[in-house]
């Protein structure tokens, strides 16, 4: 009766078996809290200042209560920091000035001393803890900066190359109109004037098949603002807030566990890619036999698109970004990416940056190599099968992506979702992430999907099979979008205040929640293709979409950098709201589409439309752009 009497005192919800699932907020108020500052901007202006962001372990002697509490709350991983590690930034030169003494500020191993002596003390007077310190992230000082190196001139002079070539070309356009000729096509690629009217206009297709596929910008757009209002979740779970105890809290939330659930999502670029390659393909068999000749060529096209924005996206990450701010957390957020960026960029350019762990770099972009890597075993798949098997080899890809998710998580013990955990939003690592989410092998199963409903779209339109229009199918197609996010939500039983979910629900919710996602997005694409719907075939396919989808690969790319700016930049704790989020969610829209316009007029439509003349001249270059896109 002691015993139950003492854990009902210490919590709300307490399962006495070494996890603590609720504290209130007297007893959370005891916790040290995950970030601490001292004012950045008033110490380093003073002269001769150090300022040190300490990432500290803390531990205790035996029989130490609040340990106890630490290691028995942050045991519930799902919903909970890690309490027992925390970052703590210090002005050393002013909070530790009477452990300085006769230590230089300027030595690596005497810094560390005055740190390890001050922190110590600091915790132990205020916590009765000890200390030791994990990592020192950063040491600032007045005045002191980053030099320019090699690196930085040479990603300087390819931007002002990028942007002579442009304005050359342009001017060259602006003197053909005026003379009423007709130039260079592929001078032409790179006139800002033509790339400007290629992103506002509609671009019609003279194909009446293609017609359909207006909703495909809809969908496209929307997923790209999801994405974003999912990883601006970064900007309030990273543990610099506060009040950390009402972002653990929000877990309780239904919406929230939707969204948290909501990784799937990315399931969609993998099956409308399927889906493409396939339907673009038969449709190019009408003109052209599909011969192993193409396989190089549409592996050569696709890169020149991906390509080109993802280098110079990578080498401003790795050059002047580190340049560009500076705070308590500059050398904890930014420097470890921009370091990573430079040690692991040939991994990004060759689309090989999912199978490398330790790599922070430009994160985002891993679902371009897995896709890369699913598109070239799909075009194999389709070039190799023209005669017979194709229906078998589609099906083993899809038996791949089913079977791989269940096997990794019962070999490698792991979760049978990736886990939106507090953690996983301040550290970035998690196993699962790393061994089942990113592998191209563990994604087959929606690209074969697309593939297949690539195929059955292409015959049904060649057949001229007609589906009659109704308000119930109208109403499926509104109630599909319920259904995704019930498909969502039932992640949420990972996520209960309950001991870790067994082994066989983690493989069979591996198995199939990518399987059950996919089946309801190819009844939407069905459904729009068709029109099985007016109201909902009208609302994706309004004109207004085609402008952003067609910045979301620019969007894609610089997001997470703006969200990584705005974390290294912050000089006090942030404060965890529904209004700050939606500020936060807002600005990290506009200024990506807004930085997103010149990498499109710039770089992404200029290179892709002079490889596309290069290659394939001015008569086929419509029906392969349909292809390859």
């Amino acid at each position: 009766m002691i015993v139950v009497g003492t854990c009902f005192v210490l919590l709300l919800l307490h399962s006495c078996s070494g996890v603590i699932y609720h504290l209130n907020d007297t007893e959370y108020a005891r916790l040290p809290p995950l970030a601490q500052l001292d004012d950045y901007v008033q110490c380093l202006n003073q002269e001769g200042s150090v300022y040190c962001q300490v990432g500290l372990t803390l531990h205790a002697g035996p029989g130490n209560e609040l340990i106890q509490m630490i290691e028995e709350y942050s045991a519930h991983s799902y919903k909970h920091f890690n309490y027992s590690y925390v970052n703590h930034g210090i002005c050393v030169t002013k909070t530790c000035k009477h452990f300085i003494q006769d230590r230089s500020t300027e030595d690596t191993v005497g810094l560390k001393q005055i740190l390890e002596g001050c922190l110590n003390e600091i915790y132990e007077n205020k916590y009765g803890l000890s200390t030791q310190i994990s990592t020192i992230h950063s040491c600032d000082r007045p005045n002191e900066g980053i030099e320019f190196d090699y690196g930085d001139k040479v990603f300087t002079a390819v931007i002002l190359g990028i942007a002579l070539v442009n304005i050359a070309a342009t001017i060259y356009d602006v003197l053909l109109k005026q003379r009423n000729c007709s130039g260079n096509p592929l001078i032409l690629s790179f006139s800002l004037i033509q790339n400007w009217n290629r992103l506002l206009s509609s671009n019609p297709n003279p194909d009446p098949r293609f017609d359909g596929f207006q909703g495909m910008y809809g969908i496209r757009t929307i997923t790209t603002l999801l994405m974003m209002a999912a990883h601006a979740i970064w900007l309030i779970g990273d543990g610099f807030a506060d009040n950390t105890h009402d972002f653990e809290r929000l877990y309780e939330n239904n919406l929230y566990q939707v969204l948290l659930s909501g990784t799937s999502l990315v399931q969609l670029f993998f099956l409308l890619s399927g889906f493409l390659l396939v339907y673009t393909l038969n449709v190019n068999s009408e003109r052209m036999k599909n011969t192993w000749e193409l396989f190089p060529v549409i592996l050569f096209y696709r890169m020149c698109r991906l390509t080109p924005s993802l280098a110079v996206v990578l080498g401003f990450i790795m050059t002047w970004f580190r340049h560009m701010g500076s705070g308590p957390f500059w050398g904890m957020v930014i420097t470890p990416i921009s370091n990573d960026c430079r040690r692991y960029w040939w991994s990004h350019l060759l689309y090989v940056n999912n199978f490398i762990e330790d790599n922070r770099c430009a994160i985002q972009t891993w679902h371009l190599a897995t896709e890369l890597q699913i598109y070239t075993i799909g075009l194999i798949v389709y070039l190799a099968t023209q005669n017979r098997f194709r229906g078998f080899c589609i099906f083993v890809m899809f038996l791949v992506g089913c079977v791989s998710p269940a096997l990794h998580v019962w070999l490698y013990d792991l979760e049978g979702i990736l886990p939106l955990s507090p953690e996983f939003f301040r550290t970035s690592q998690s196993p699962t992430f790393t061994k089942l989410y990113v592998l191209f092998y563990n994604n087959t199963s929606c690209f074969a999907m697309g593939m297949i409903l690539g195929s059955y779209i292409y015959d049904a339109q060649k057949k001229n099979i007609q589906f009659k229009k109704s308000k119930i199918l109208d109403t499926l197609l509104w109630l599909s979008l319920i259904l995704c996010a019930l498909i969502f939500y039932s992640g949420s039983v990972f996520y209960k205040d309950a001991p870790r979910a067994s082994v066989e629900l983690r493989m069979v919710h591996a198995a199939f929640i990518k399987i059950l996602f996919g089946c309801v997005i190819s009844f939407m694409i069905v459904g729009l293709v068709f029109r099985l719907g007016d109201t909902f075939c009208d609302m994706l396919s309004w004109q207004g979409w085609k402008t952003p989808s067609k910045l979301s690969y620019g969007v894609s790319l610089v997001h997470f950098s703006i969200i990584h700016y705005i974390q290294g930049t912050r000089t006090q704790l942030a404060h965890i709201s529904l209004f700050n989020y939606i500020m936060h969610q807002l600005t990290i829209v506009c200024l990506s589409f807004f930085i997103a316009v010149p990498i499109y007029l710039l770089v992404e439509t200029p290179i892709i439309t002079f490889f596309k003349v290069l290659l394939f001249g001015g008569k086929t270059k419509d029906s392969v752009s349909r292809k390859t896109n």
